[in-house]
């Protein structure tokens, strides 16, 4: 007899405390999806290989700064990106007025003889920059940096 009494009672426990699990579950799932929604926006698009791909599929180490990035670093020039990217060491050439001596992983180039390519090579809107020369740049109006590190396709 006593067990016919408690027997309701443990099915109605059993019931809300079902229904509890199961919205805190769906709240968790739901925060889980706009989690993922608002990384997904994020996405990050490299251009450095002559095409749009996510910084995920680029097959090379890649870093990619923002211009909001390079603001919040305090990066008003190109030879202050050695400050946030880690492998790159550029320094200003003293005799070249805006040239830029790039080192990336020990590669480096000093510009000195004319009929050598340069160890790092500098693409500014698309453009090949064949020497050093002129690519100390200030970085007012910069919408995006890609430094890719390794052998580059042509």
């Amino acid at each position: 007899m006593q067990f016919t009494k408690k027997l309701p009672k443990l099915v109605a426990g059993f019931a809300a405390g079902a229904f509890v699990v199961s919205m805190i579950s769906t709240h968790t799932n739901l925060s889980l999806v706009t989690e993922a929604q608002a990384q997904a926006t994020d996405e990050i698009i490299v251009t450095a290989r002559k095409r749009s791909e996510s910084i995920q599929d680029v097959p090379v180490a890649v870093s990619a700064l923002t211009a909001a990035q390079l603001q919040k670093g305090n990066i008003p020039m190109t030879q202050d990106l050695g400050k946030l990217v880690p492998n790159v060491a550029l320094h200003d050439m003293a005799y070249a007025g805006a040239g830029l001596s790039a080192s990336i992983r020990g590669l480096n180039y000093d510009d000195t003889e004319k009929s050598n390519d340069p160890a790092v090579g500098v693409t500014v809107d698309g453009v090949f920059a064949a020497n050093n020369g002129g690519v100390n740049l200030d970085l007012f109006d910069v919408e995006s940096i890609e430094v890719l590190r390794g052998p580059q396709g042509t």
